[in-house]
């Protein structure tokens, strides 16, 4: 009976009870919330508000020609910008949102470009164009593209996206970009170099695009130079490398 109690007391303290943690040093599972890169349903329906607004103010800005009553220059740079919102910008901003909700992490950079890009071109419509029908819409996108990117930054795990973005800026393909090794120990540089590419060639493809409906709607002003149209094109065919490096070397995340 004894050397059965024994047996006893040696398998009670053997065994550790149940519900206690794992001890200390034991690797922490995989796709937790914090590092599963999915956004939430607030970021994906202000971008679709987004995106709609646009649409709704930037499709009439480039249709009607009597809608904008600045200089005729101005009217066709203004008009040129609103193109490139409806094909380029708003497309992007909504295969950001496609690939974000597939656990992409491709796809933030390419999300927060195209906010940035409707941003900073809201800012134009707003306070560079002369009140017109669609003044609203243009406070719409303005307003939308603040909230979607503060959204999206908050729903984005910084550390973890840095995480995974360090082992591109130490191969040898993209370490002469001198933006990145700016940022290379911040974490939060990381999000912003890589949106800022995307943001870049949105922009440049932009400012080629409303200098060449500039140019086409008064050939004689000064306002616009349409020797610059070629010069930011090749600036966008630039912009697109860096783009390509840092998607290319990012994982997916599933």
């Amino acid at each position: 009976m004894e050397t059965i109690m024994n047996t006893a007391r040696t398998s009670i303290t053997a065994s550790p009870p149940t519900g206690t943690a794992p001890p200390t040093g034991t690797a922490a599972p995989t796709g937790t919330a914090a590092t599963s890169f999915v956004p939430s349903r607030r970021s994906r329906r202000l971008s679709l508000a987004l995106g709609l607004v646009t649409l709704a103010a930037a499709v009439p800005t480039v249709i009607d020609d009597g809608l904008l009553r600045g200089p005729a220059a101005m009217n066709g740079s203004a008009r040129g910008t609103a193109l490139v919102m409806v094909a380029c910008a708003v497309p992007l901003l909504a295969l950001g949102v496609r690939g974000a909700s597939r656990r992409s992490l491709r796809a933030w950079p390419l999300w927060l470009g195209a906010a940035g890009y409707l941003l900073y071109n809201g800012v134009m419509l707003v306070f560079g164009t002369p009140f017109n029908h669609m003044f609203l819409g243009y406070v719409g996108i303005l307003g939308l593209a603040i909230w979607t990117i503060v959204s999206v930054l908050a729903d984005l795990d910084v550390e973890a996206f840095a995480a995974r973005l360090r082992p591109v800026l130490s191969t040898r393909s993209v370490r002469g970009i001198a933006a990145a090794r700016l940022w290379r120990k911040a974490s939060w540089g990381y999000v912003l170099v890589s949106s800022g590419l995307t943001m870049w060639v949105l922009e440049s493809i932009g400012v080629a695009v409303d200098q060449y409906w500039g140019h086409l709607a008064d050939p004689a002003s000064t306002v616009v130079a349409p020797q610059t149209i070629p010069v930011f094109a090749v600036l966008a065919l630039i912009g697109l490398i860096p783009v390509a490096m840092f998607l290319r070397h990012l994982p997916h995340t599933r």
